[in-house]
């Protein structure tokens, strides 16, 4: 019976320093934001961002934003180590070529809003894959199926046969001076 009441008495101690030892949970951050709320700006949603690949350089689309307050994209790559500053201005698409002289290889670029008062939103990351010289020694030339000429005209066509690489998305021909004299 002593040992009950002595039970009861310990667990109305603990239950009370359990109660009174609770405090809100921003209660640590008060000191620092006061009492308004965390404001963020808006984030890129990087479904919407589009990279496109290139040459030692990658191209960026970001899509029209609906905040006014942001001033320009602070674009990150390789953990920090390279910045650059975009402006955007509010409702346009922004579009901008990292023409950093990139190494051939992916990167993971870090995107975030910023205001000219230090207000920034939380970041978006989207990838991209810049091109180099190992990229182009894989690449192989395309035959020619069939190649019509019209001396009239004095037209030429060429036929290339049906690509069953999605990717890609044309054929680039370079013809030399002698090409061209010959074909006359």
């Amino acid at each position: 019976m002593k040992t009950l009441k002595i039970l009861k008495q310990i667990g109305y101690i603990v239950s009370f320093a359990m109660i009174t030892a609770c405090s809100g949970m921003d209660e640590t951050y008060k000191d620092f934001i006061g009492d308004s709320p965390i404001v963020y700006l808006q984030k890129f949603d990087p479904e919407f961002i589009k990279v496109q690949s290139g040459r030692e350089k990658v191209k960026i689309s970001l899509p029209p934003t609906s905040d006014p307050r942001i001033d320009y994209a602070q674009i990150t790559w390789v953990n920090g180590t390279y910045i650059k500053k975009v402006p955007i201005i509010y409702k346009e698409p922004t579009v901008f070529v990292l023409e950093e002289n990139l190494p051939e290889g992916m990167y993971d670029f870090v995107i975030t809003n910023h205001t000219e008062d230090g207000l920034y939103s939380i970041s978006s990351s989207v990838t991209g894959e810049t091109y180099g010289a190992t990229y182009e020694s894989y690449l192989r030339n395309r035959n020619i199926q069939k190649i019509e000429f019209d001396m009239t005209a004095n037209d030429m066509t060429l036929y290339f046969p049906v690509l069953s690489d999605s990717i890609i998305q044309g054929t680039e021909m370079k013809c030399v001076k002698e090409c061209v004299e010959n074909l006359q």
